[in-house]
């Protein structure tokens, strides 16, 4: 099953067997062994979290947006309404504020993903402008 931590810095899960798991930000794989370990260390499973963001969803649209495989079209979505806010969404260095972004998607997105996120966004962004 796999795992991520609720806390910005890795999460260490530790077995009696020696096996030993750094369980970040973005989603890995944990022995089955480990569940119970990295449960006990606040991790959280993707059972769980699609299970609370179903809970919040609206009845008829309770879906896991990471097995449909769109969550680039959710990042992007979620980077285009940053353009439109006129809001401080986006770093000096001009790129999406990440932690903005992933408060927008409703999931933690890193770093490489919102960087190809954004040259989509902005190459198709050029291209209706250039149209």
């Amino acid at each position: 099953m796999k795992f991520r931590s609720r806390n910005k810095k890795p999460t260490r899960i530790a077995s009696t067997t020696g096996h030993v798991v750094l369980v970040d930000q973005e989603w890995i794989d944990v022995p089955e062994h480990m569940e119970g370990d990295a449960y006990a260390a606040g991790c959280i499973s993707e059972e769980m979290y699609d299970t609370i963001k179903n809970l919040d969803a609206p009845e008829g649209n309770k879906v896991n947006i990471l097995e449909l495989g769109e969550r680039m079209g959710t990042v992007k979505n979620a980077i285009n309404e940053m353009i439109e806010d006129d809001g401080d969404n986006f770093t000096k260095a001009g790129l999406p504020n990440l932690s903005i972004l992933s408060a927008r998607c409703g999931f933690t997105v890193p770093k490489k993903e919102m960087i190809e996120a954004w040259a989509e966004v902005a190459a198709e962004r050029d291209e209706v402008e250039g149209d």
